[in-house]
Protein backbone atom coordinates (compact mmCIF):
# COMPACT_ATOMS: atom_id res chain seq x y z
CA UNK A 1 0.00 0.00 0.00
CA UNK A 2 3.30 1.99 -0.42
CA UNK A 3 2.95 3.79 3.75
CA UNK A 4 6.45 2.50 3.52
CA UNK A 5 9.28 2.91 0.84
CA UNK A 6 12.10 -0.30 0.09
CA UNK A 7 14.07 0.88 3.07
CA UNK A 8 11.14 0.42 6.04
CA UNK A 9 10.90 4.15 5.85
CA UNK A 10 8.01 5.81 6.26
CA UNK A 11 6.53 7.43 3.05
CA UNK A 12 4.40 10.94 2.20
CA UNK A 13 1.40 8.73 1.95
CA UNK A 14 1.69 7.21 5.83
CA UNK A 15 2.27 10.57 6.90
CA UNK A 16 -0.77 11.95 5.05
CA UNK A 17 -2.44 8.62 6.53
CA UNK A 18 -1.29 9.79 10.20
CA UNK A 19 -3.80 13.20 9.36
CA UNK A 20 -7.29 12.56 10.71
CA UNK A 21 -9.22 13.74 8.14
CA UNK A 22 -7.99 12.41 4.76
CA UNK A 23 -7.04 9.05 6.36
CA UNK A 24 -10.00 7.43 4.39
CA UNK A 25 -8.82 8.42 1.32
CA UNK A 26 -5.32 7.77 1.59
CA UNK A 27 -6.36 4.15 2.86
CA UNK A 28 -8.35 4.06 -0.78
CA UNK A 29 -5.57 5.07 -2.48
CA UNK A 30 -3.32 2.50 -0.92
CA UNK A 31 -5.96 -0.44 -1.34
CA UNK A 32 -6.53 1.05 -5.23
CA UNK A 33 -2.29 0.27 -5.69
CA UNK A 34 -2.25 -2.84 -3.41
CA UNK A 35 -5.03 -4.51 -5.50
CA UNK A 36 -4.04 -2.94 -8.90
CA UNK A 37 -4.69 -5.83 -10.95
CA UNK A 38 -8.32 -6.14 -9.41
CA UNK A 39 -8.75 -2.88 -10.23
CA UNK A 40 -7.72 -2.82 -13.81
CA UNK A 41 -10.44 -5.52 -14.05
CA UNK A 42 -13.22 -3.88 -12.18
CA UNK A 43 -12.54 -0.20 -11.73
CA UNK A 44 -15.09 -0.11 -9.13
CA UNK A 45 -13.86 -3.20 -7.41
CA UNK A 46 -14.70 -1.90 -3.82
CA UNK A 47 -18.72 -2.31 -4.47
CA UNK A 48 -18.25 -5.39 -5.64
CA UNK A 49 -20.39 -8.49 -3.98
CA UNK A 50 -18.15 -10.96 -2.06
CA UNK A 51 -19.12 -13.72 -4.49
CA UNK A 52 -18.24 -11.04 -7.69
CA UNK A 53 -15.31 -10.34 -5.86
CA UNK A 54 -13.86 -13.77 -4.97
CA UNK A 55 -14.66 -14.09 -9.02
CA UNK A 56 -12.59 -11.31 -10.19
CA UNK A 57 -9.78 -12.40 -7.66
CA UNK A 58 -9.37 -16.01 -8.31
CA UNK A 59 -9.17 -14.76 -12.27
CA UNK A 60 -6.85 -12.43 -11.98
CA UNK A 61 -4.96 -14.76 -9.91
CA UNK A 62 -4.96 -17.02 -12.68
CA UNK A 63 -6.73 -19.85 -10.60
CA UNK A 64 -3.90 -20.43 -8.60
CA UNK A 65 -4.31 -19.29 -5.78
CA UNK A 66 -5.76 -21.65 -3.13
CA UNK A 67 -9.43 -21.83 -1.65
CA UNK A 68 -7.74 -20.79 1.69
CA UNK A 69 -5.59 -17.54 0.88
CA UNK A 70 -8.59 -16.37 -1.96
CA UNK A 71 -11.15 -16.77 0.97
CA UNK A 72 -8.37 -14.59 3.25
CA UNK A 73 -7.61 -11.84 0.24
CA UNK A 74 -10.96 -11.66 -0.25
CA UNK A 75 -11.97 -11.35 3.62
CA UNK A 76 -9.24 -8.63 3.69
CA UNK A 77 -9.96 -6.63 0.67
CA UNK A 78 -13.52 -6.19 1.98
CA UNK A 79 -12.52 -5.26 5.30
CA UNK A 80 -10.35 -2.71 4.36
CA UNK A 81 -12.84 -1.34 2.20
CA UNK A 82 -15.30 -0.77 4.34
CA UNK A 83 -12.72 2.11 6.63
CA UNK A 84 -11.70 3.42 3.29
CA UNK A 85 -13.68 6.98 1.53
CA UNK A 86 -13.28 5.64 -2.58
CA UNK A 87 -15.92 8.72 -2.53
CA UNK A 88 -13.34 11.70 -3.04
CA UNK A 89 -9.47 11.92 -4.47
CA UNK A 90 -6.77 11.77 -2.26
CA UNK A 91 -4.26 14.32 -2.38
CA UNK A 92 -1.29 13.67 -5.54
CA UNK A 93 1.27 13.90 -3.03
CA UNK A 94 0.41 11.25 -1.33
CA UNK A 95 2.65 8.84 -3.40
CA UNK A 96 5.05 9.22 -5.92
CA UNK A 97 3.62 7.79 -9.31
CA UNK A 98 5.24 4.37 -10.91
CA UNK A 99 6.96 3.97 -13.65
CA UNK A 100 4.90 2.43 -16.64
CA UNK A 101 4.55 -1.30 -16.89
CA UNK A 102 6.14 -1.68 -13.17
CA UNK A 103 9.99 -1.23 -14.69
CA UNK A 104 12.27 0.08 -12.04
CA UNK A 105 13.18 3.84 -12.41
CA UNK A 106 17.14 3.09 -12.27
CA UNK A 107 19.26 0.11 -13.52
CA UNK A 108 20.14 -2.65 -11.02
CA UNK A 109 17.44 -1.65 -8.96
CA UNK A 110 14.45 -4.37 -8.07
CA UNK A 111 11.54 -4.20 -9.84
CA UNK A 112 8.26 -3.17 -8.73
CA UNK A 113 5.94 -5.94 -8.01
CA UNK A 114 2.05 -4.56 -8.77
CA UNK A 115 -1.56 -6.00 -7.74
CA UNK A 116 -2.26 -9.71 -7.41
CA UNK A 117 -0.36 -12.26 -9.31
CA UNK A 118 1.91 -9.94 -10.76
CA UNK A 119 5.30 -11.18 -12.67
CA UNK A 120 8.36 -10.07 -11.55
CA UNK A 121 10.78 -9.73 -14.20
CA UNK A 122 14.18 -8.93 -13.96
CA UNK A 123 15.99 -6.26 -15.44
CA UNK A 124 18.18 -7.04 -18.42
CA UNK A 125 21.20 -5.42 -17.24
CA UNK A 126 21.46 -6.62 -13.31
CA UNK A 127 21.17 -10.14 -12.45
CA UNK A 128 18.02 -11.70 -10.30
CA UNK A 129 17.48 -9.87 -6.80
CA UNK A 130 16.50 -11.81 -3.75
CA UNK A 131 15.37 -10.06 -0.59
CA UNK A 132 14.67 -12.40 2.40
CA UNK A 133 12.51 -10.72 5.10
CA UNK A 134 12.63 -12.59 8.45
CA UNK A 135 10.51 -12.01 11.08
CA UNK A 136 10.93 -13.04 14.80
CA UNK A 137 8.86 -13.61 16.93
CA UNK A 138 10.22 -13.47 20.67
CA UNK A 139 8.27 -14.71 23.51
CA UNK A 140 7.51 -12.37 26.26
CA UNK A 141 9.29 -13.80 29.11
CA UNK A 142 12.23 -12.08 31.09
CA UNK A 143 14.66 -14.36 30.72
CA UNK A 144 17.79 -13.29 28.77
CA UNK A 145 19.24 -16.48 27.98
CA UNK A 146 16.10 -17.23 25.75
CA UNK A 147 16.93 -14.26 24.29
CA UNK A 148 20.50 -14.57 23.62
CA UNK A 149 19.68 -18.56 21.89
CA UNK A 150 16.97 -17.41 19.76
CA UNK A 151 19.64 -15.22 18.39
CA UNK A 152 22.94 -17.19 18.70
CA UNK A 153 20.81 -19.72 17.09
CA UNK A 154 19.21 -17.30 13.95
CA UNK A 155 23.06 -16.00 13.73
CA UNK A 156 24.46 -19.81 13.39
CA UNK A 157 21.58 -20.52 10.72
CA UNK A 158 21.19 -17.38 8.74
CA UNK A 159 25.08 -16.85 8.63
CA UNK A 160 26.49 -19.95 7.19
Amino acid sequence: MHFLDEGGKPTARYHAFLDDTQWKKVLADGIKDAYLDLFRVSKNAQGLTREQLTGKIKSVGEGKISPAVLRNMTKTFMELVKLADFKTEAPQEAVPEAPPGGAPAEPGEPPAITGIGAKVEQPSQAGPTLVYRIEIVLPAVRDQAIYDAIFRSAKEHLLK
